[in-house]
């Protein structure tokens, strides 16, 4: 019998004795401490792991076969493209206005002819007789003295009346103060130059007076087209008559 099963019966029966005495109005035996007893312990055997060698073998590997892809031939055609087909588009703004026609070139004498219109408002005998500015003024060209002066003529101021000689006094002040619109045929600056003067182009007050002068020169330049000859008309071929047959 091993110890632990001795051990539990003797505990087993110390305490049915115990039980036992205390119906009978027995003390209970003080309980004596159990003999401590070596537990027999079995030996622990440690073997060492039998290990199977690792066994480590190349992996078959099968060759990579790299072939070219078969690309189809590409095939590019031209676009049908429909023409543009563009349209104006009707606009409800106003018309831009036309550009003037470009002024037409009139000759010297036609400027001398349209200011004797202006200064004298057309009198008989080309203004000669014409006087303004309280008696400082004559001629056909209401020519003042200083004027007269600054052309640097012979003469005197009296004789301004005189239409060929107020002529040359004219254009003796041009050839002073403006010679070369005189030359280049600026029949703008020259006319407000003999109303105000030497800077009369640069002031405001002349370009009234420049209008009028054009005025007068379209007006005469339109008369002087209507009185032109027409050209004469070709003679009109006259058909040859056939003969008739009888």
């Amino acid at each position: 019998m091993s110890a632990k099963p001795a051990l539990l019966m003797g505990t087993l029966v110390a305490i049915l004795i115990t039980l036992s005495r205390l119906g009978n109005g027995e003390a209970a035996p003080t309980a004596q401490p159990l003999a401590a007893m070596p537990m027999a312990t079995a030996p622990v055997i440690t073997a060492p792991l039998a290990t199977a060698p690792l066994a480590t073998a190349p992996l078959a590997t099968a060759p990579l076969i790299t072939a070219p892809l078969a690309t189809a031939p590409l095939i590019t055609a031209p676009l049908i493209t429909a023409p543009l087909i563009t349209a104006p588009l009707a606009s409800t703004a106003s018309p831009a206005p036309t550009a003037k026609p470009a002024p037409a070139s009139y000759s010297l004498e036609e400027l001398l002819a349209a200011l004797r219109l202006v200064e004298t408002g057309g009198l008989k005998h080309e203004g000669r007789h014409a006087t303004g500015d309280g008696g400082k003024a004559l001629g056909p060209y209401q020519i003042h003295r200083a004027y007269w002066k600054d052309s640097g003529l012979a003469g005197s101021h009296e004789d301004c009346r005189d239409p060929a000689y107020a002529r040359e006094v004219v254009q003796a002040y041009w050839r002073r103060y403006c010679p070369r619109e005189l030359a280049e045929g600026n029949l703008e600056v020259l006319a407000r130059v003999h109303n105000g003067g030497p800077e009369g182009h640069k002031k405001s007050a002349t370009l009234r007076f420049w209008r009028k002068v054009e005025a007068e020169l379209q007006k005469a330049r339109g008369k002087a087209e209507l009185k032109a000859p027409a050209a004469p008309r070709a003679p009109r071929a006259r058909a040859k008559a056939e003969p008739a047959f009888c």
